[in-house]
């Protein structure tokens, strides 16, 4: 039996990013659990996973993703409030900005650095 282990909120991994910062719980083969806390006014990468699954759930404020719909090459958006999630499939080119202070809960796929492909530079 596998041996069960407490983490710390000093134990977790906290990452600076220009749009805010991200608070990693867990990053492990099976799944990736992290607390995505962007800036008002801030925006990530537009960006692609080609081995990630997200999904993202708004703890608190607002954000508005921008996505490209892979058919036509277009820009839509979904806006999101406190409660509500979205799935991000892999290859789903997507941006997540802040237009309140926010923090998004995140469940994935093992996150890994050398699957970010970025299309756009964010803040």
């Amino acid at each position: 039996m596998a041996e069960i282990k407490k983490k710390t909120l000093a134990q977790t991994y906290k990452h600076q990013r220009g749009w805010g910062h991200e608070v990693w719980v867990e990053n492990i083969p099976e799944y990736c659990g992290k607390f995505l806390h962007v800036t008002k006014g801030k925006c990530g990468s537009l960006h692609f996973h080609m081995n990630k699954t997200e999904t993202m759930y708004l703890l608190s404020g607002k954000v508005r993703l921008r996505l490209i719909d892979p058919e036509k090459g277009t820009y839509y958006f979904v806006d999101l409030e406190p409660g509500d999630s979205i799935l991000i499939p892999q290859g789903q080119v997507h941006q997540i900005g802040a237009e309140e202070d926010s923090v998004i809960i995140e469940f994935s796929t093992m996150h890994e650095e050398t699957d970010s492909y970025r299309v756009e530079k964010g803040n």
